[in-house]
Order: C-alpha cells, then structure tokens, then sequence
C-alpha cells in the first residue's frame, strides 16, 4: 500500500504517524487503529507480506520475549494473544540464586524463590519466541482496518506545524499526522530529528542470547544466578517433542564474553554446563549465540511538540526482570487512552504533556532500578555481596515484603488501558 503520488500524499491527514515497524510500533499501530484513528507506518526495511520473518536486531531467529500478565492482557485485547499461545511458555516460578566470591573462590550460594501463587495468579507471565511475536503482530497489522504502510522508506526529517507535523520520507513522499510516535529503536530518528537529549552509559558488558536443551524438566521456573560479570538468566520454553528446552540470556564483561565466544563448541558447554550449577542436570545442546553490547540510554525527554517516543526509542535496558518490552506497552496503553480522551485535539501540546509527566518517570524508575540491579549483581565487592545476600534473606523470611516486591517488581512493569 504504497502511495505513488506526492500530491495525493500531501492531501492526506492521518491521525497518527509511527515510525518503526517493529515489536512496539506494531503494537502501538493496531492498537490506536482498534481504537478508531488512521495510522500510518513507516518503516526503512520493505517487509513484504510475504516476509518470513523480521529482522531484530542481533541473531533475532533464537531471542524469546518474557511477557508479564498485564502485557498478555494487551496483547488479549489488540487480537494478537491467540496467535502467541501455542509458543507461549507459562513463567510460574522465579528462582534466586546468589553466588558469593572472593577473588576466584565460591564461598556458597542461595537460593530465594518466588512463586505466582503467592499474589493470585496462575504465571507472572509467559515466554515467547521473539520471531513468533512478530510475526504474530505483523498478520494482525495487515487485516487491521485503519492502518496504512510506508514500507522501504526511512523518515528523513519532520517539521512541526501548529496543526500538524509533516513528515518527509526518502523517497520525497510527504505524510501528514496530528501525532507523530518514535518506535524506531535505539538509534531513533525520531529523537534526533526533535533534538531530544539522552542519558547514556556503557556497562563494559556483553549479553550472550541462545537456547538449550537440557536433561531435566524446567518445571515452569524462571531462574536468575547473580555472580561476579553480571546475572545470568535461563528462561523456560515449550518442550519440542521430548526436548526440555529453555532460553539462555547471560551478560558478562567484555572481556569474558569475547573469551568465552573462541572456545570450542565443547569447552562452551562445559562452561555453560558449570554455570547453570546443574539446575536443569546435563546441558545436552546450544543453538548459535547471539551478542550485543549492554547499554543502558534513556531519552531526557519524551515529547517534542507533536512528536512522542515509546519502547527503547525512550529507553535502552539490559534485560533484566523483563522490563523493557513490558513498559513499551505501559506506554502504548498510556499514549492510547490519551488519544481517546483528546481524539478533537490530538497532538496538542495539554495531550503530549500530560504523556511525558506519567511516562517518564517510569522510564527513569524502571532504568535506575534496573541499571542498579545490573550494578549490583556483577559486583565483586565484598560488601556488596553481602548487602545482596542481606537483601535476599529479608525476601526470604518477610511475607509480606516479598508480595510487595513482587507486586511492584513484577506486575507494576504494565498498567494497561484497562487498569
């Protein structure tokens, strides 16, 4: 749905202009178009609806998703959640596990468990192959009325009228929207074209995303093993057939990772093996291992005249406690009730404030606490381990402290359009 003429493309007015077709923008297209407004989406790559899959980033084919509850609810209520099902591995336990060090020597570990149950829910959420989300979202995209496609053309600059924003595209198209939304990722257009400024730090971290096969059934428990480098994190899947299966997400310094990615497909199991303390028994396969630089940059503002930023356009997190997609659709649900409550003036300046005051103090929260979290589980420092290890006693033996870190922690990520 190309449109081939420039003066057919200034006549139109869309409601809403999204840039990025990718996980947020997908989601953010078909929910403002169920919602009643005309989108159009812009994206660079020409994703035709014959495309198997969508490129993601870093080794897209083997990266999941954890989706908590309230994301699931979404996903319900934009048509996409049936799609997802069959994939979606249900997250009912996290397990803790705290390995103390000195120097090179392991003084012992523990364990903190937290179970759905304990706050009345079946799972805290589900986990899901990232491919599949995609393209889950781009069917549902396509047959949605309301939403028109800009694909193979990259936004290459906007002007900001008092009506409206004119967006200018690589192929001299020119789309007018009343709101124009960055979902365009980390390198966002978006935000560079309104100026907006970002806080930025590289962690010296490298995250290495795989899948394995393993002896023992996962049991449905998410588990989390906080040592020296940084937390490493194995993510329940759908058996495939009689495989147990999970998802490997470990960060390490730099250092460590490149170190661990020239050993022999053998010496990486045996390390992998050592690493996952034999929780799941014997680690029989891996699939290829996809890396990326850990950084964690959050945008200092998320509104610049009719222009919004959502999902990792606003803020890059490592991917701890399943953060960063999950508060892409806090505020996909935010930027959506908003639309509906100012459908006659969408895009006025009361409309985007009144988004950037609920949803940028929740980006700064969720990347502090999330970038502190990081901080604090690589740490070699003594006394940080032991405040670690404190921390987690106080989870342990506090029933009441644990239901409200699990409340905050762990369903206060999302707050949909039905909350």
């Amino acid at each position: 749905m190309h449109c081939s003429s420039l003066s057919l493309a200034r006549k139109i007015l869309f409601d809403i202009g999204i840039s990025g077709a990718g996980h947020a923008g997908l989601a953010a297209a078909i929910s403002f178009a169920k919602s009643g407004f005309t989108v159009v989406l812009i994206d660079p790559q020409d994703r035709s609806k014959s495309s198997p899959t969508y490129q993601t980033g870093y080794d897209h084919l083997e990266r999941t998703t954890a989706y908590l509850n309230q994301a699931v609810e979404f996903f319900d209520w934009i048509d996409v959640w049936d799609f997802l099902k069959p994939e979606a591995c249900p997250l009912k336990h996290l397990r803790i596990v705290n390995q103390q060090t000195l120097g090179q020597a392991k003084l012992g570990s523990s364990q903190t468990i937290f179970s759905a149950r304990e706050v009345g829910h079946n799972q805290f959420g589900f986990n899901v192959p990232l491919k599949e989300s995609l393209l889950a979202l781009k069917k549902t995209a396509e047959r949605q009325a309301g939403i028109e496609w800009r694909l193979g053309y990259k936004l290459t600059d906007f002007n900001q009228r008092a009506d409206c924003a004119e967006l200018y595209l690589s192929n001299g198209q020119v789309v007018r929207t009343k709101l124009l939304v960055g979902a365009d990722g980390s390198q966002s257009g978006v935000r560079r074209f309104a100026s907006i400024p970002t806080v930025k730090k590289q962690t010296g971290q490298i995250i290495l995303t795989f899948n394995i096969t393993h002896e023992k059934p996962h049991a449905n428990f998410s588990t989390e093993i906080y040592s020296s480098g940084g937390p490493f994190t194995l993510i329940p899947l759908r058996r495939l057939g009689e495989e147990n299966r999970s998802a490997v997400v470990w960060m390490q310094t730099r250092h460590d990772a490149e170190l661990l990615l020239r050993l022999t497909p053998d010496a990486f199991l045996k390390q992998l093996q050592h690493r996952t303390m034999e929780i799941l028994g014997e680690v029989i396969s891996c699939s290829a291992i996809g890396k990326k630089e850990v950084t964690i940059e959050l945008a200092k503002k998320m509104k610049s005249g009719r222009a919004v930023l959502i999902g990792e356009a606003a803020h890059s997190i490592p991917p701890i406690g399943a953060q960063g997609f999950n508060l892409s659709v806090q505020e996909i649900s935010t930027l959506t009730k908003l639309a509906l409550d100012y459908r006659e003036h969408l895009g006025c300046p009361e409309m985007v404030q009144k988004y950037e005051a609920l949803a940028l103090p929740r980006s700064f929260a969720r990347c502090g606490g999330v970038g502190l979290l990081n901080l604090v589980a690589q740490s070699k420092n003594p006394a940080s381990q032991i405040g670690r290890e404190l921390g987690l006693t106080l989870l342990r033996r506090s029933p009441t402290l644990r239901q409200s870190v699990m409340q905050l922690g762990l369903f206060g990520a999302t707050k949909t359009i039905f909350n």
